[in-house]
């Protein structure tokens, strides 16, 4: 049994909402002339862009192994998301903000199933493995610290990647004492382990690249 799913999702909406500027203090973007999100939108300028894409397949094998019967269930599973926006939610285009995250899904489980006598016996494993890995990336403008030049250069920069790994073994027998009673015993162990590398960057000397990793 196969089956598969699919979703994509491209809008200009975001998931921000402009309230006020803070009391007392005039940002910069608004003193230089620049304007500030109405009460219609949730800001104003470029953005913000969301871009998601999530898709799985997964294979369902059923086989019929005369006393005992054998299952296996893999999975797959694909997601990624990218959004651009201003920092300072203005048409100054001084702080672009760039968020993206990319995550993979694999799992495994395997179940073998039988009777003995009034005895139902089920014995399995389980294994899953993710990697995902995200940032989050404020890109500044020359011209907002002074500098000579309009050109766009990298300043902050937040990321990292973190997997995942587990596996499970279990086992189920289940005693048929009479036709309405029975008796139920199980055991599972499981492990479970993530690691993550986290990176963070301050570079005011180059010129931004979006594919720069």
């Amino acid at each position: 049994l196969l089956a598969a799913d699919y979703f994509n999702q491209d809008d200009h909406s975001g998931g921000y909402h402009y309230i006020r500027d803070t009391p007392g203090y005039v940002g910069t973007s608004i003193r230089l002339g620049f304007t500030r999100p109405d009460d219609i939108r949730d800001t104003a300028g470029d953005g913000p862009r969301q871009r998601l894409e999530n898709y799985g397949f997964s294979a369902t094998l059923s086989a019929d192994l005369g006393s005992a019967k054998l299952i296996s269930i893999t999975g797959l599973r694909h997601f990624r998301q990218d959004l651009a926006t201003t920092a300072d939610a203005t048409t100054s285009g001084y702080l672009p903000l760039f968020i993206m995250e990319r995550a993979r899904q694999f799992s495994q489980e395997i179940r073998l199933t039988g009777s003995i006598g009034p005895v139902d016996l089920l014995v399995g494993g389980y294994y899953f493995h993710e990697r995902n890995r995200g940032g989050i990336g404020a890109v500044l403008s020359g011209a907002y610290f002074g500098f000579p030049t309009d050109d766009l250069l990298q300043g902050t920069l937040y990321g990292g990647l973190q997997r995942t790994k587990a596996y499970a073994a279990f086992a189920q027998a289940t005693w048929h004492i009479t036709d309405r009673l029975g008796l139920d015993a199980g055991i599972r162990y499981s492990d479970e382990r993530r690691r993550i590398n986290e990176n963070t960057q301050l570079d005011l000397a180059n010129v931004y690249d979006p594919a720069r990793p």
